[in-house]
């Protein structure tokens, strides 16, 4: 890869997110990368605009957004413009940029999946770019059918300056970890097996959004062993959760149809012990029972619970293989990144 290669890289960059993670690797790279900051851009501060702006994918801000996107391509001139999750780029801002660099996208869900709302501007965008990063095998075809150009298969990856192993003090084990957690937002097929642990005795802590307000049964909330903390972790709080809990349980998102997670490489990474969903991508990471811990069932899932608990040593020893697997195989963002470089200069 070339240092001289310019990017403008467009995404929502706050702070935590894997977007501004990327943004720093692709720097450390050796890219010159000038950021368009969306977040500012397109946040209104009322939940119920917000809401209204992402159903609709219209509102005064997209507009603003657009020609702010358009001012900047002419004034960089990049070699690439990244975008990371444009979903509220207009297709004829895309195409004149097109004029002047070559357009990628990076999508880190699902836009064919069961969430659909707030898809409508980027999929009629798919045919402006000229190469998608995408992080699901089934969405290569359904891409290639709206339109797009080039389509390439993206795979998870933990940032080297946030996921890594960690002294835990009794404070903050206090404050974040326990022995079973959970981090993320909520779907009833997460509820439902932790619900499931903390019937059967166990201590269970959730970190994430909408969970008191999507509860299944919100009668149940004061469930004496699930605590709900009702709000998200991110950056250093996020990073210092993973490696407080004895187990943390990793769930696919169903509305993605994901077969692995962004958490399927971070707790590893961070030397922590993960008890995750069975899949073919998750026995393809790490090797069962070895490097990280899988289940296919709530019987399972309590029968493994039970016993790493009990053996501490084990648990621990997998940990430490984890995160030698995710350093020997290549997951970090540096690696991940550099090899999405050369897929970009071979355009």
């Amino acid at each position: 890869m070339s240092p001289q290669l310019r990017l403008l890289y467009v995404g929502p960059m706050s702070y935590g997110g894997t977007c501004l993670q990327r943004f720093n690797v692709l720097s450390e790279l050796g890219c010159d990368v000038t950021p368009l900051d969306v977040t500012g851009i397109t946040k209104y501060c009322s939940r119920l605009l917000n809401s209204l702006q992402f159903r609709t994918c219209w509102s005064p801000r997209i507009g603003v957004l657009n020609r702010q996107f358009t001012k900047m391509v002419g004034q960089v001139r990049p070699d690439v413009v990244w975008v990371d999750k444009g979903i509220y780029l207009w297709p004829e801002s895309l195409r004149q940029a097109r004029e002047k660099s070559r357009l990628v996208h990076y999508n880190p869900d699902d836009p064919f999946g069961f969430a659909r709302r707030g898809w409508r501007l980027f999929l009629k965008s798919i045919p402006e770019y000229d190469l998608h990063f995408v992080a699901r095998d089934v969405n290569i075809e359904e891409f290639k059918k709206a339109g797009a150009r080039k389509v390439v298969r993206h795979h998870w990856a933990f940032d080297r300056s946030l996921h890594h192993p960690r002294e835990v003090t009794p404070e903050t084990r206090q404050r974040f970890g326990g022995p079973i957690g959970f981090i993320g937002d909520w779907e009833v097929q997460r509820e439902k097996p932790l619900r499931f642990l903390a019937d059967h005795g166990h201590q269970v802590r959730i970190w994430g959004t909408n969970w008191e307000r999507r509860l299944e049964h919100p009668h149940r909330l004061e469930h004496p062993q699930l605590k709900i903390e009702g709000q998200p972790l991110w950056g250093e709080n996020y990073a210092q959760a993973l490696c407080s809990f004895d187990i943390n349980l990793n769930f696919l998102r169903r509305v993605n149809r994901d077969l692995s997670t962004t958490r399927s490489i971070e707790i590893p990474a961070c030397g922590a012990f993960m008890l995750a969903e069975r899949t073919d991508e998750h026995l393809a990471l790490f090797e069962e029972g070895k490097e990280a811990e899988f289940f296919s069932s709530d019987d399972e899932m309590l029968d493994k619970t039970r016993y790493y608990l009990s053996h501490p040593d084990i648990r621990r020893r997998i940990g430490v293989e984890g995160l030698a697997r995710c350093h020997r195989s290549g997951y970090s963002n540096h690696d991940r990144l550099g090899w999405m470089l050369q897929k970009m200069m071979e355009l």
